[in-house]
């Protein structure tokens, strides 16, 4: 975990090396931390940028809920700190391998199993520091809310893979560990779980996570002992499991679901969305807001059913993946990309 600040400003001495060396070459880089989403993304890039040395816990003050860290801070070294203070990150970002880092989960912006109740990680990112192709670095948010007037750029950096520069340091904000988490687990076809959701979306109950594979209707319920056993005097579960393990494998992507050979496409729609229609072997998340199936081909009649309700289809963890967003939401993106990141120097070809 010691990283003291004159290791980090060497490391960010040769960031800034590297970074003029790119410009007089005109030659892209690929932004890389612990290079664990490495197969997830495309960017014709060829030339690495590794920041993983840009390293270190800069501030943490428990009492305020708040953490600063490089970007190249692996996850496995940030978490055990948190844990030690009885708090966690609230989104659950996938931790892929040991080398997965903290720059790498923002640039992401990928939220783990409870990311409807506790909010997506961008909710969670209160200020960033950016390298600019100028080689200036930038600072925008903060330590605390609502400190932003205008465009809130360190949320947008949150989810954009790089598009509008490497990432240098990241203010987070933190919670509380959960003092009570469990399972409740009831056997159901898609139908049954589909009500026992639309159920749950309607009542106060203190959700975590819920996840419907292979028969079974996994409910998770955190907070305080006396809220959780309220709730399982209401829902009445067959089964209750206190074991974590399969939620983290869940949020890690290392559950048999993901591991299984072939191609996986991610499905986001209304909640209340019926089934979609027979696609083979899937997954509901997010109490039905995400879809995960594993099919061949090209995925295009699961898209046009993702369509019709309003949702939209990706296929996931394989070269083709795009970050890029459609339509007004695209060329939103396209205009603040080139403004940051002018000539795409940096991870050219994600749109």
């Amino acid at each position: 975990m010691t990283f003291d600040s004159a290791q980090a400003e060497d490391a960010l001495q040769r960031l800034k090396a590297s970074l003029a060396e790119a410009r007089r070459d005109a030659t892209p880089l690929r932004i890389a931390g612990g290079n664990s989403k490495s197969d997830w993304w495309r960017t014709s890039a060829s030339r690495a940028f590794p920041v993983e040395d840009y390293r270190g816990i800069v501030r943490y003050e428990p009492s305020e809920l708040v953490v600063t860290a490089r970007a190249g801070t692996p996850l496995l070294e940030l978490e055990p700190l948190l844990a030690s203070h009885g708090q966690c990150l609230a989104a659950e970002p996938p931790i892929l391998s040991p080398a997965s880092t903290v720059g790498g989960a923002v640039a992401a912006g990928l939220s783990g199993p409870g990311r409807p109740w506790r909010g997506a990680l961008r909710d969670h990112v209160l200020g960033v520091k950016l390298l600019a192709v100028n080689g200036e670095v930038l600072r925008f948010g903060g330590e605390v809310m609502k400190n932003v007037a205008g465009y809130d750029v360190s949320r947008l950096c949150t989810g954009a893979w790089g598009r509008l520069g490497p990432l240098l340091e990241i203010s987070l904000r933190v919670a509380p560990v959960p003092a009570c988490s469990v399972t409740a687990v009831w056997q159901a076809d898609e139908i049954e779980a589909q009500r026992r959701m639309t159920e749950m979306r309607r009542a106060p109950l203190p959700l975590s996570g819920c996840l419907h594979l292979d028969g079974l209707l996994r409910v998770r319920l955190s907070g305080a002992p006396a809220a959780v056993t309220a709730a399982l005097d209401v829902l009445l579960p067959e089964h209750i499991d206190e074991d974590e393990t399969s939620w983290t494998q869940w949020r890690n992507h290392q559950h048999p679901f993901f591991l299984q050979p072939g191609r996986i496409w991610r499905v986001s729609v209304p909640p209340a969305t019926p089934p979609l229609g027979d696609f083979g072997k899937h997954a509901t998340d997010w109490m039905g807001g995400v879809r995960w199936y594993r099919l061949e081909g090209d995925g295009t009649a699961l898209a046009e059913a993702a369509a019709a309700h309003g949702g939209f289809c990706r296929p996931w963890r394989h070269p083709g993946f795009s970050a890029g967003e459609s339509g007004a939401t695209g060329l939103l993106e396209q205009r603040v990309t080139a403004s940051f990141n002018p000539g795409r120097l940096f991870n050219p070809g994600i749109d």
